[in-house]
């Protein structure tokens, strides 16, 4: 009987029963991995741990509510849909739900599209259009990275256009309007319909409808960010800056200077992340570009931000625009295989085999070059609750559910579970994202939660971000100013990580001013660059506990003259062929005390808990010292958490041996 009705399912059936196969191992293998990179702390690009605040305050009765971003998040974006996905995690409360609903709604999104696809396509090319859209570099790049609700606008868009295909008015209208309260730009996806319906001659209600629906959704949407953040304008028009200051002037500017937009529009930098959205399609799209119609204004938004193209490629800007890449390819490819007598069509159909395999080559090396997948494989294979994560996870455990929290951004979706967590690079700004508002934070803060490596990024963005500019010294004067305020004491520190406490009494000190070395300190008075005489150093009792990877070393500093950059000391572990194996970049003085504040000829201590991997102890391996200056950007590393990357790195100085007893 079970064979009988094997052989008697038509091959539609039998893909899409593959299809949903494919959607269902997509979803665990992905939520795996992804569950890994949790567990690491590897979300630190802070939207998680917003997105977590608000779904934990709307859970509790409090809607959109957030403390990182001092108003409702309905001031950030207009997005109605979190309401949608209220219920599900209000049953499973973590961040990591979050992750997974993001997994499962770009993962369903491939049932429209081999919808979709099967109106022009047979099963097979359906389905494989369908597993060619989850293995794309953008999709798993846009999962990979944080937490964002505007994934979640594919698979209503997808349908919306399944029914506008179909001619089904009724369906098109309610799957357009659920996909605009996702956020509120979608609204533009949804008025460029109406222009595509123009193009097809469709009547009046398919034109004006679309025309109506977004763009008084749009409008209002704008509008009501501005009520909720309480500044009364959209805040993220300051991505269009460079245009002018205000929304009309940015308006103005782009009808009168077509010149200014034309360069931006031309630049290398899009015509860069052109060439990369085409590549794992190899430009099918191009071939029936009106079918992209719909995400044209998402398109342009995009060209008009001054944004790196990686991090647009490795983000989730691209979301409303890579359904659309693959709708443009289904019918560029039912053109060709239906052999239509265009130059183009024709010229590939004869050359049909060589364009396939040049079209599965494309696929799969894209997979493999563009995707965290690999990286993402390779960490959760190599998985181990190393000490960095234990630390992490102990400080979490010591924070109580109704301490205020100020947190750096690894720790942000951990502790996101309350109704007041600052983040630490705000209060460091001294104002709000996007904004001259002053961050405020209040006098009652229970636990600082501090990784000093984010002191790293705040100096390469004081260095090359305008609106930083400046901000490194007078942002380390508004963390001491946050410590003092509200007494807070070193509970714990290891590495770069440490634990503030209100009232905690403590004997931990990070530097010291005019100290002088013990007897036991190995003297050096060594001249750095005639900058710095690195006076001495020695290896001193571990006061933070008994961690066994920890090495505790004081250094005695004197500035030669007055030093006008910040600069930072390098750990390097060589091996018996003096070969790197190792090495971690430390803000000197933690950032709480950069070089820029010192004064001549005073002597500072610097004391460090540094951890050293297990794996590299012993005599075979070498440690050194070496102090340097630095430049660079923030971007973002194999499975896209965020990460200082260093361009620039100038040695002040000589490197300076360590001999240190065994830990």
């Amino acid at each position: 009987m079970t064979d009988s009705l094997k052989t008697t399912q038509t091959p539609d059936q039998r893909y899409k029963k593959l299809l949903w196969m494919t959607i269902g191992l997509f979803c665990i293998v992905i939520s795996a991995l992804l569950l890994v990179k949790y567990n690491s702390f590897g979300y630190n690009a802070i939207d998680l741990g917003i997105y977590n605040q608000v779904f934990f305050n709307s859970a509790q009765g409090q809607l959109f509510a957030m403390s990182i971003h001092p108003h409702l998040y309905l001031g950030d974006h207009f997005e109605i849909f979190i309401l949608f996905l209220l219920p599900i995690y209000y049953f499973f409360q973590s961040p990591f739900t979050l992750l997974v609903l993001q997994t499962v709604f770009v993962a369903l999104s491939a049932w429209p599209l081999y919808l979709i696809a099967r109106t022009k396509l047979s099963p097979l090319w359906s389905w494989l259009i369908g597993v060619a859209f989850l293995l794309n570099p953008i999709t798993l790049n846009l999962i990979f990275f944080e937490f964002h609700l505007l994934p979640f606008a594919i698979l209503p868009l997808l349908f919306a256009y399944y029914f506008y295909l179909k001619n089904k008015f009724i369906p098109f209208i309610l799957w357009s309007s659920l996909a605009v309260l996702v956020r509120e730009d979608v609204g533009l996806v949804v008025i460029m319909f109406g222009v595509l319906a123009l193009i097809d001659k469709k009547n009046w209600r398919w034109i004006f409808a679309p025309i109506i629906l977004g763009g008084s959704w749009f409008l209002i949407a704008i509008q009501l960010t501005g009520f909720f953040n309480q500044s009364g304008g959209y805040k993220f028009i300051a991505l269009y800056s460079w245009l002018g200051a205000t929304p009309s002037e940015i308006f103005i500017n782009f009808l009168t200077q077509p010149w200014r937009v034309l360069k931006q529009l031309l630049s290398i930098n899009n015509l860069i992340m052109s060439i990369a959205i085409f590549i794992p399609l190899i430009g099918l799209p191009l071939l029936r570009a009106k079918h992209i119609l719909p995400v044209a204004l998402i398109i342009l938004q995009i060209f008009l931000i001054r944004v790196s193209a990686t991090i647009v490629l490795q983000t989730h800007y691209l979301s409303l625009v890579i359904p659309f890449l693959y709708v443009a390819a289904i019918f560029a490819l039912a053109n060709i295989l239906a052999k239509e007598k265009n130059i183009i069509s024709a010229f590939i159909y004869k050359y049909k085999q060589f364009f396939g395999t040049a079209l599965i080559v494309a696929i799969i090396y894209s997979f493999f070059t563009f995707t965290p997948i690999i990286s993402a494989f390779s960490s959760s294979i190599n998985y181990t609750p190393n000490v960095s994560k234990a630390v992490n996870n102990e400080i979490v455990r010591a924070v109580q559910p109704d301490d205020t929290v100020v947190a750096s951004f690894d720790f942000l979706p951990a502790l996101s579970a309350r109704t007041k967590l600052y983040s630490l690079h705000y209060a460091f700004l001294g104002r709000r994202q996007f904004s001259d508002i002053p961050y405020t934070i209040p006098s009652s803060v229970d636990k600082l939660v501090i990784d000093f490596s984010d002191f790293i990024i705040y100096y390469l963005q004081s260095k090359n971000i305008s609106s930083y500019a400046g901000q490194y010294s007078a942002g380390a004067d508004r963390i001491n100013q946050l410590i003092k305020d509200n007494n807070l004491g070193i509970r714990s520190i290891s590495d770069s990580v440490a634990l503030y406490e209100k009232n905690y009494l403590s004997s931990i000190k990070l530097t010291e001013k005019n100290s002088r070395p013990s007897p036991t300190a190995t003297s050096l008075n060594t001249n750095l660059n005639n900058t710095l005489i690195l006076v001495a150093w020695e290896q001193v009792a571990n006061e933070t506990g008994d961690e066994k990877n920890i090495l505790p070393i004081s250094f005695y500093w004197r500035s030669v003259t007055d030093i006008t950059d910040d600069y930072f000391l390098q750990l390097l572990i060589t091996d018996s062929n003096h070969k790197k194996v190792y090495d971690k970049i430390y803000p000197l003085g933690y950032g709480l005390y950069p070089t820029s504040q010192w004064t001549t000829f005073d002597t500072v201590k610097t004391n460090y808990w540094f951890y050293i991997p297990p794996e590299f102890q012993g005599n075979n391996f070498d440690l050194s010292f070496q102090v340097v200056a630095l430049n660079g950007y923030m971007g973002l590393d194999e499975v896209r958490s965020t990460k200082p990357v260093i361009t620039k790195l100038e040695m002040i100085g000589e490197k300076i041996p360590i001999n240190y007893s065994t830990l």
